[in-house]
This record gives C-alpha cells, structure tokens and sequence, in this order.
C-alpha cells in the first residue's frame, strides 16, 4: 500500500490479527517427529527456547495448544509493536535475558534470517529443510549444518555439546 496512510495500516493490521486469532491461529498441523524429538532432546539434557519471528501473543498459545510449550524453558517472539522483529536483534535478547553460554549453543531454524542472527550473535547453526527455507537459501547463509527432517536432529546435535 504505497499511498496508505498510517491509520489505514494499522486497521488492516489489526483486521489481521483479530482474524488470525479467531479463526487461523490453529489452523496447522506439528510437522512429523516434533514432540518425540522434542521429548528425547529433554530428557538428554538440552535446554531449549524458542525464538520465532511471530509475535509472542500468538507463539506462547499455539504452543499451549500443541503441547509442546512445556519442553521450553522460555519461548520469544516479535511484540505487536515492532520490537524484536529483527532476529538478530532477538537473538541477542534472548542470549542476555537468559545467560545462554555461546559455545554451547545453537540456533535451529529454517530460513535465512535464523542463520544469519546465529552468525551475527555467535553461535553455531542448524538449518531444516521442514520449514520454509531451500538448501540454497540455508547454503547461502552459511548453515553449519542442513537437515532434512525433525527427526535427524537428535542425530546430530549431540556434536554441538
């Protein structure tokens, strides 16, 4: 809308977000192996956080809803207002709020801008090809890693301890 004024924007915004909430926020399905995985990453020790680029009002309910919030020791995402929309920029917060140890720590994602926030932020990356993201796009970034299904993860992310 190159010609919209601010408060047109931000009605269509929050036609949005009253429709995603009422009607498609749990319209979605876990991809294969997600809980199993989740649960062995658990039980091995890992703690695990999320970091997503939707906004937290609706990442902490979908995980609710799926049964998976539980397996995280925190889960954060972009607020209604704008901040953390930059992965790197949440990154970071995440590392401070949290006193996450770089060295022992990697980010998991499937598009670029979880790459390129673990490069900017220090620590190693995994990119799946589950989400989103193509091997190129993951090639391009710099993945240290590219998987291909949720449950190859438990193969490999013991050599990131």
């Amino acid at each position: 809308m190159p010609n919209a004024d601010e408060a047109a924007i931000e009605k269509a915004v929050a036609t949005y977000r009253r429709r995603y909430k009422e009607e498609g926020m749990f319209d979605s399905a876990l991809y294969p192996a997600v809980a199993t995985t989740l649960e062995e990453l658990k039980i091995a020790g890992y703690t695990m956080f999320i970091g997503t680029s939707k906004s937290v009002v609706f990442a902490k309910p979908l995980m609710e809803h799926f049964g998976l919030d539980h397996y995280f020791t925190g889960i954060y995402g972009a607020e209604l207002d704008g901040k953390y929309d930059d992965k790197n920029i949440l990154l970071s917060h995440i590392i401070a709020q949290e006193g996450i140890p770089k060295l022992e720590s990697v980010m998991i994602g499937d598009r670029r801008y979880d790459i390129e926030a673990a490069k900017v932020n220090g620590i190693r990356s995994i990119g799946v090809l589950y989400g989103y993201g193509s091997r190129e796009e993951l090639e391009a970034t710099g993945a240290d890693l590219i998987i291909e299904n949720f449950d190859e993860l438990m193969q490999v992310i013991t050599h990131y301890r």
